[in-house]
């Protein structure tokens, strides 16, 4: 599930500032604040999540993963004009919920409409949900993905927009709007084998996290993902809101759910779960 992508996950970071604006000195609630950064990081990954599920059951079957210990949704393919492309997918995983290799468990439909081949320059997927929640948290909007083609390093670029928003358990909202470009740096010489994929994401985005608080967000040194692991594993992100400015830093590329969280000069270690 792949692909942390970021403004959700910063909204968590804009509530560390609210408490530290109240505090002056010094954040009381430690444990309020790293509740709220696993919550918006989950949200975030979901909506990657999505996509990255999209593009595994496309042509109606996972490709080279073994399915053994977890759950297969139903796949529907419509051909609105009789030809392979546009082609409607239809991902339904139930009412039940159905485990997936990550642990995640998911429940309703994401809804793909795709326009052509993936490796097609200018070809679309839009992405839209009916019911759709993961961990129950429900995702609700609409992910446009564009492919741009290749750059001069020969690397093909996708442009995604989201605009969306994240429902807790709780009932609170999380809304993004983003804009973002992912380059595919690694693996693009196996394209039916996703999980040696890598990744480099730019971009920015804006929008309101679970407290009210608005904010924007741009990726200052880009965001590093691979498939195959389930966070970012580096890059920083610059946050600002009606509060302040904060900086968070992914670190050097290990695969763990670590970030440094830095505000007033500060540096806080953030832990990302969900």
């Amino acid at each position: 599930m792949k692909t942390l992508k970021f403004s959700l996950v910063l909204a968590a970071f804009f509530s560390f500032i609210f408490f530290t604006s109240c505090e002056k000195d010094s954040v009381t609630n430690t444990d309020e604040v790293t509740a709220d950064a696993e919550d918006v990081a989950a949200s975030e990954d979901m909506f990657d999540d999505a996509f990255d599920q999209a593009e595994i059951y496309e042509n109606g079957a996972q490709k080279s993963v073994d399915t053994a210990d977890y759950c297969m949704p139903t796949i529907t393919i419509e051909y609105p004009e009789g030809t392979p492309y546009p082609r409607v997918v239809t991902i339904d995983y139930g009412t039940d919920g159905c485990k997936g290799r990550n642990g995640a468990v998911r429940k309703g439909k994401i809804i793909v409409t795709v326009s052509g081949y993936f490796l097609e320059t200018g070809s679309k997927r839009v992405v839209t949900f009916e019911n759709f929640s993961v961990n129950d948290y429900q995702i609700m909007g609409t992910k446009t993905v564009t492919n741009m083609g290749q750059n001069d390093a020969g690397n093909w670029v996708r442009k995604i927009e989201v605009d969306g928003k994240v429902v807790t358990p709780e009932g609170k909202e999380i809304t993004r709007v983003s804009t973002r470009e992912r380059e595919w740096i690694e693996g693009a010489n196996t394209p039916f084998f996703f999980w040696d994929d890598v990744f480099s994401i730019t971009g920015r985005a804006s929008g309101v996290n679970r407290k009210g608080i608005a904010y924007t967000a741009e990726i200052t040194k880009p965001l590093i993902k691979a498939r195959n692991c389930r966070w970012i594993q580096e890059g920083t992100i610059s946050i600002t809101t009606e509060n302040g400015t904060a900086s968070l830093d992914y670190g050097d590329g290990t695969c763990d759910n670590v970030a440094i969280l830095t505000i007033n000069g500060e540096e806080r270690e953030i832990k990302f779960g969900w």
